[in-house]
Order: C-alpha cells, then sequence, then structure tokens
C-alpha cells in the first residue's frame, strides 16, 4: 500500500513539474504576442525574480534553514559572477 502511494505521489510531483514549466512557456508566448518578445522577457524575469524571492522565503520558514544557501547554491551552479554577497544580502537564508 505504501509503495502505491508513493509511486502516486511521484506520479503527481512529476505532473506538476510538467504544468509548471508548460504553463510559464504558454504564458510567456501569449505575452510574446502581445506585447513583443523584449516586453514579455523583461516580464518573465521580474516575474521569477518575484516568484523566486516569495518561494524562497516561504522555504526558509517551513523548513527552517540557516545560513547562506543561496549563495551557495549559486557557486554550486556555476554562476559565481552572478550573484555577489551584496546582490543576494536580502535573500539570505
Amino acid at each position: 500500500m505504501q509503495e502505491h502511494a508513493e509511486k502516486d505521489l511521484e506520479a503527481l510531483l512529476d505532473l506538476a513539474r510538467y504544468a509548471f514549466l508548460r504553463l510559464d512557456g504558454a504564458w510567456f508566448i501569449a505575452a510574446a504576442e502581445k506585447c513583443g518578445v523584449e516586453t514579455a522577457t523583461d516580464l518573465d524575469i521580474r516575474a521569477w525574480e518575484m516568484f523566486s524571492e516569495r518561494l524562497a522565503k516561504k522555504n526558509r520558514v517551513k523548513n527552517e534553514y540557516t545560513g547562506e544557501l543561496l549563495p551557495s547554491f549559486a557557486k554550486v551552479a556555476g554562476n559565481t559572477e552572478l550573484f555577489d554577497e551584496h546582490e543576494w544580502g536580502n535573500y539570505m537564508l
């Protein structure tokens, strides 16, 4: 029984990931059709900035993380020049 529940949960998470990414893509295409690619790109970047900040705060509160997770993640992801300590000051976990 537990094994089936775990498989169902995994399938639901896969569906949620798929839907989330497809919605983001569809939103961008619709915005580009209506406002042009440059404006759609600007809106997409801003939306992801806002979403990422809120998600990080929610995740920090829900999971009680401490430390400087985001700058560490950026370094692991290989984007060290994009994320200096000054930029990430408001996002420290």
